[in-house]
Parts: structure tokens; C-alpha cells; sequence
């Protein structure tokens, strides 16, 4: 699936026949989108979002109805700073750019802390500002 984000949603299309899959984000309820920065799928194909001006990121199902978000603006364990790319690990971890912190952490799929990596500089395993993360 392609993934395309536009006006405070994400929409969803097959790459292949260019027919839309799903929307989401597009709603006046909890799982509204301010601005969707970074989006993947899980393995049972939830998708995931980064909404880097809430600092948090929400969870839509297989038709993008909302299901749950996680998240708090800071620089604590967890917590997320203008938050962009994202990226699963191939056990599950949700790998996110934690832009506005200059860090990348690792999460569980609750929003559980695993780990981080990196911090603010120009040095090896240094950041700034971090866009997007890709997982080998």
C-alpha cells in the first residue's frame, strides 16, 4: 500500500491499481490529525501515525477507523518532541524520529518505553533533528 499525507489526514492506496484503500485522520474526534508526519504497519496492519504538532502517535485499523494513540510532549523516557518517520522492527518495536528531541527511540506497541539512541550533535550516534528512521 502507499500511504500520502494530505490535509491533516493519511489515505491509503494501492500502489499497484492506484485504488484508494482508506482514509484516515480525518475526523473531529480523538483521532483527528494535526500534522502526520511519519506512518507504517504493524504486522496485523494497524497503521501507525506520527503527529508531529500533537507530539503523539495514533493508531487506526485495517479501514482507518481510530483505535488508540500514546504519546506526551517532553523529553522524558516515552515521551515525544515534533516526532516524524516511523518504522517496525521485525519483533514489533515501533522505531520513531524524535525530531525535537534529536533522539530516536524505540517503543512498544502500547507506547511502552524500550529504548533510545543517540542525542543532539554532529558526532557518531549524534542527531539533529532527525526525520526518518529505516530498519534493516
Amino acid at each position: 500500500a502507499g500511504v500520502d499525507y494530505f490535509r491533516g489526514r493519511v489515505v491509503v492506496f494501492n500502489v499497484e491499481s492506484g485504488e484508494l484503500v482508506f482514509e484516515a485522520g480525518d475526523d473531529e474526534g480523538p483521532g483527528k490529525l494535526e500534522d502526520p508526519s511519519g506512518a507504517a504497519f504493524n504486522g496485523r496492519g494497524e497503521l501507525f501515525v506520527s503527529d508531529s504538532t500533537l507530539d503523539r502517535i495514533v493508531v487506526y485499523d485495517r479501514e482507518g477507523a481510530y483505535v488508540r494513540e500514546f504519546g506526551t510532549r517532553g523529553s522524558g523516557e516515552g515521551q515525544l518532541e515534533n516526532p516524524r518517520g516511523l518504522a517496525f522492527t521485525g519483533e514489533g518495536e515501533l522505531v520513531v524520529a524524535d525530531a525535537g528531541n534529536d533522539r530516536v527511540q524505540v517503543l512498544g506497541e502500547d507506547g511502552t518505553f524500550v529504548r533510545s539512541i543517540g542525542s543532539r550533535g554532529t558526532g557518531e550516534g549524534m542527531f539533529e533533528s532527525p526525520a526518518d528512521v529505516c530498519v534493516c
